[in-house]
């Protein structure tokens, strides 16, 4: 298990990626290794989590409530090929929804469930989030 602490920034989970699935009005795709986007998006995400300063969130993920919400919009869900943890908080899997921010909650899939306390990552600019991931 990798355990981060808030101090650092979330790059060092990035080598534990396994897949990525897109969620877009509800249907999914997987992006997997073998995929020629999976790297390009791979390397996204370090970047971004480069930049964010890792900070406590105030948002807390019921499952209920964001499998609901995975029905509409854009969203991105990282999958590890094994459990982290940051700052106590254990998870298999983060998502995030695709959309112009300076600052987002980080989901955490944990024992099959969006449950608890989620991570937010600060940035000092405004990201759009689908024109960075290519999703319209």
């Amino acid at each position: 298990m990798i355990s981060l602490n808030y101090n650092d920034n979330m790059s060092g989970c990035v080598e534990c990626i396994c897949d990525f699935i897109i969620f877009k009005d509800g249907h999914k795709l997987v992006l997997n290794n073998s995929d020629k986007e999976f790297e390009l998006t791979k390397e996204k995400i370090k970047k971004i989590f480069q930049q964010a300063r890792v900070m406590p969130a105030f948002g807390v993920s019921l499952d209920n409530e964001t499998q609901n919400a995975l029905k509409s919009g854009c969203w991105l869900q990282i999958n590890f090929s094994h459990e982290l943890e940051v700052n106590g908080l254990l998870f298999n899997a983060l998502l995030f929804k695709l959309e112009t921010t300076s600052g987002f909650n980080l989901i955490r899939l944990h024992d099959g469930q969006y449950e608890g306390r989620c991570i937010y990552l600060d940035f000092d600019e405004i990201l759009d989030l689908k024109q960075i991931f290519n999703i319209s």
